[in-house]
């Protein structure tokens, strides 16, 4: 019999009884634990004020901070940040930021509470702590309602001595002189490094979804959220959800009470969290037990992992291996099938597991020897040897029957889904044996590479490409200006894999501009050698979400970080109506600039919420035009850029210039890949370890030479003026605009159109190119004016860029900024005169194919207003 066939029937097969469990539907256990880690006798719980770094959590989400305070009991330790401003998108804190295993690693962003609508939330004003009987230990905090200050809040962190739960118990305290009925209690969650797992849609967890029980699974640490009773419902993102855990009615002068848990698990798997996560609410359970083995060398695989499927073949759990490679996981009792792998090995088809209430159900399973890809990117310009070598990005597509291999998390740089980058130009995968397509690429200024490469099992495959620069941007640097780390919350990268990212997609400019946190972007280069490569400009996406006032995302940058300032000194605008913010952030200095972001967005955006009206180019009582650069393209949402460059028209013709970029707001890595789209800006100099942030500074201001684009590039220039400056065309007369397209081979360009006044003219067909790795065209187009005008053009393609996935499907695209047109002769360029705003003809941009699922929802959409009571917040809440 074949070994895996062997194992297949042991897993499924060998049941021995060991009562394990208790009666379901029981009331939640949180004062002892006999599952998980050996702990005798249990450490009584502790609370203690943080008073020196030693004292602090380390790993990526950890963000408490000296004043914070330390909840623990010798298994797990819990942070819950002090009164004041809060971390994240909370108002204040008193919430739940850092959490892990007791000397462990921490991966969560932060839990704050939830009342059904976001933001929505407690604003918490008073903290005390006290011990209880039976070693308990509780944090307690104290304050109202965000949108019904008569509303009073309480809640209890209790910690028990020997679990790995955090019991969050709320009192809501009705002084409204009114019932509430079915009010709703929950928490937000904002998973930091973790990926949000629940049983059905396993880690594709997007929009509404209820159940018993949530994970979240980082690389050392799980987390586990559940109510003490019945399911928890609501909606989540890419990095967030938002969870109703109890409803309750409160009479006018009463008092109710909610609970839910929250779980700590000490790997980086679902089972290790949910295990417990069943024990606390006293469900029955049965055990798997087994290990996977090398089935060439038949030692244990210790880096494993079972994915466990329910009965109708939906994801239900995952389980990695111990440091001894057994696989251990508690479920509750049924049928499940599992398949069993590893990180560079293969493993069985999934097999059958059968769970009985208190048994336990044993066996092995047989994996692959690993196999392993190193690929090495060069630039043919640079000579021999490491000095040749360059970052870059491979992407691997399995060759039927191997299946695409996965090399991480969505968030993680050096393995990103099907994706990897390097920041030296070498890189190593672990890949599972079998055939692949390998697609080595560097942003759209490069050709790519393409390849088929069969990774044997056991070995080694080995894979060169140069990348030649075959698009020519002298005199222009790319940049992104808008970009998200762990600091926003909503964001699960970190700053060294977004900056080894950005290297990798060519990128040479970036603005890192979290969510009201300016971050410490100090020493980043150094150490993964991208200091002569990379310009990062450190900043703040001011988000006004949950202000009284709110009016949409504002980035600023670059700003200095202050360590002990709150939010890292940034600017200080909450509850400021836009034409005072914007005051005050125009007030920062000329070594600033400001963006106004996404300014469509149906409830975030600038000009939706101050009332701009495209038709007279003027806005409501609150609108300022005192900014200096406007977000015209914003990620993949390519479908709002008409109507913002019909907004952009406006704003011209009624005298303002802000220059237009376009930008990745990327949140994680791969499905929102950096500089896709990017802004080229011209500067003084392209030699990136020379370029002063003034001069980047000054040329988004003053110079306004910039081309918005994911693929092709465009020059314009009337005579020897170019994009940003001003043309003399005599009124009357004819000038011919020169138009010069460069697209790499594989970004399909279809389409030129130049704008006049605003106003297209007739679309002009770019022919399909040649052989070759570049496609260039050129043509001039006569432009005729009567008075002072402007002049851009815009790009199309019909394809989709075959380097990004289905969830970031983008048409090639690329907008230029206006040359400025003097037909009055005075040597300046004056606003032309009103009138109606023109339709663009850039029509959306869908996709030319089905994707194969819809694209992931952007982070945030619902800003609320907030009431008046209100402590000093310091930056205020932000966006997801």
């Amino acid at each position: 019999m074949p070994t895996t066939f062997r194992v297949k029937c042991a897993l499924a097969a060998l049941v021995s009884t060991a009562v394990i469990g208790s009666s379901c539907g029981s009331a939640p256990r949180a004062t002892e634990q006999t599952t998980g880690p050996a702990a005798a006798p249990p450490q009584p719980a502790r609370i203690a004020r943080i008073e020196n770094a030693s004292q602090l959590l380390t790993g990526p989400g950890a963000t408490g901070r000296i004043g914070d305070y330390r909840l623990e009991n010798g298994r797990v330790v819990f942070v819950i940040d002090q009164i004041g401003p809060g971390h994240g998108f909370a108002f204040s804190g008193g919430n739940l930021v850092d959490a892990a295993p007791a000397g462990g690693h921490d991966e969560l962003a932060q839990v704050f509470g939830y009342h059904g609508s976001f933001p929505r939330q407690p604003v918490w004003e008073r903290l005390t702590t006290r011990q209880e009987d039976r070693g308990a230990a509780v944090i307690r905090v104290e304050g109202r309602d965000s949108e019904e200050p008569r509303i009073l809040l309480v809640t209890d962190y209790v910690l028990y001595p020997g679990v790995d739960v955090l019991l969050m118990r709320t009192q809501v305290i009705n002084q409204t002189g009114a019932p509430l009925e079915q009010f709703p209690v929950g928490d937000v969650i904002q998973w930091g490094s973790t990926r949000h797992f629940a049983p059905g849609p396993g880690f594709d967890l997007e929009g509404e979804w209820s159940g018993r029980w949530v994970a979240g699974v980082g690389t050392r640490t799980s987390y586990a959220y559940v109510a003490t009773e019945g399911d928890i419902a609501g909606p989540s993102g890419s990095t967030w959800s938002d969870f109703i855990a109890q409803r309750v009615d409160v009479p006018a002068g009463g008092i109710a009470r909610a609970e839910r848990l929250f779980v700590v698990g000490d790997r980086g798997d679902v089972a290790s969290a949910l295990g417990r996560a069943l024990w606390a609410r006293r469900e029955e359970t049965g055990k798997i037990v087994g290990f996977a083995f090398d089935r060439r060398t038949r030692q244990p695989v210790t880096d494993a992992r079972l994915e466990i499927s329910d009965a109708e073949g939906r994801p239900y759990a995952n389980v990695a291996a111990n440091a001894q490679g057994a696989l251990e996981a508690d479920l509750p009792a049924g049928r499940y099938s599992a398949r069993a792998w590893a990180p560079g090995r293969t493993g069985p088809a999934a097999f059958p597991v059968v769970l009985r209430p208190g048994s336990v159900s044993r066996g092995e399973v047989d994996l692959s020897a690993p196999g392993r890809l190193v690929v090495e990117i060069r630039d043919p310009a640079a000579g021999e040897g490491p000095a040749g070598r360059m970052p870059g990005r491979i992407t691997l597509r399995g060759i039927a029957p191997t299946p695409d291999p996965f090399l991480g998390p969505e968030h993680e740089a050096a393995g990103s889904g099907p994706n990897g980058y390097t920041p030296t130009g070498v890189l190593t995968l672990p890949v599972p044996p079998g055939r692949y397509r390998l697609t080595v690429s560097r942003g759209p200024e490069y050709a790519i590479a393409n390849a088929e490469v069969t990774v044997p099992e056991g070995g080694t495959a080995r894979a060169a490409a140069a990348l030649r620069r075959v698009v020519d941007t002298t005199g222009y640097v790319a940049c992104d200006f808008h970009q998200h780390t762990t600091q926003s919350a909503d964001a699960a990268s970190t700053l060294r894999d977004r900056l080894v990212a950005n290297a990798g997609e060519g990128l040479e400019v970036v603005a890192i501009t979290d969510h009201n946190t300016v971050p410490d972007v100090a020493g980043a280069l150094a150490p993964i050698h991208l200091d002569r490569r990379l310009l990062v400009l450190p900043g703040v996406e001011v988000t006004t979400d949950g202000m009284r006032r709110a009016s949409g995302h504002y980035n600023v940058f670059p700003l200095a970080y202050s360590a002990s300032a709150a939010r890292g000194g940034a600017p200080q605008v909450w509850d400021l109506p836009a034409s005072q913010l914007l005051r005050r952030l125009h007030e920062l200095g000329q070594g600033h600039v400001v963006q106004v972001n996404h300014p469509r967005w149906e409830r975030e955006g600038f000009f939706n919420l101050t009332a701009f009206d495209a038709a007279t180019g003027r806005g409501g009582e609150h609108f300022s035009a005192q900014f200096d650069v406007l977000e015209i393209w914003n990620s993949r949402f390519q479908d709002a850029v008409p109507q913002v460059m019909t907004d952009w028209f406006a704003l011209i013709r009624a005298g303002h210039r802000p220059t237009g970029t376009a930008n990745s707001d990327t949140h994680r890595i791969f499905g929102s890949e950096p500089g896709y789209p990017r802004t080229f800006l011209r500067v003084e100099t392209e030699t990136v370890a020379e370029l002063r942030p003034e001069s980047v500074v000054q040329s988004l201001r003053e110079g306004r030479d910039a081309v918005m684009s994911n693929g092709p590039f465009v020059r314009l220039r009337i005579g020897d003026v170019g994009i940003g400056g001003i043309a003399p065309v005599p009124r009357g007369t004819t000038a011919q605009l020169h138009v010069e397209v460069q697209a790499a081979a594989w970004v399909n360009v279809t389409q030129l159109i130049v704008y006049v006044d605003g106003q297209a003219l007739d679309p002009i067909a770019i022919p399909p190119h040649g052989d070759g790795e570049l496609h260039r065209f050129e043509t001039d187009v006569p432009v005729t004016v009567s008075d002072d005008s402007f002049v851009l053009a815009v790009v199309r393609g019909t394809e989709q860029l075959p380097i990004l996935p289905p969830s970031n499907a983008q048409l090639p695209l690329a907008i230029t900024n206006p040359i400025w047109i003097d037909a009055t002769g005075d040597g300046r360029w004056s606003a032309p005169a009103p009138r109606p705003a023109p339709a663009t003809t850039a029509e959306p941009a869908t996709p030319a194919t089905p994707t194969a699922r819809p694209p992931r929802p952007r982070p945030r959409p619902r800003p609320r207003p907030t009431p008046p009571r209100r402590p000093n917040l310091g930056g205020g809440a932000w966006e997801r």
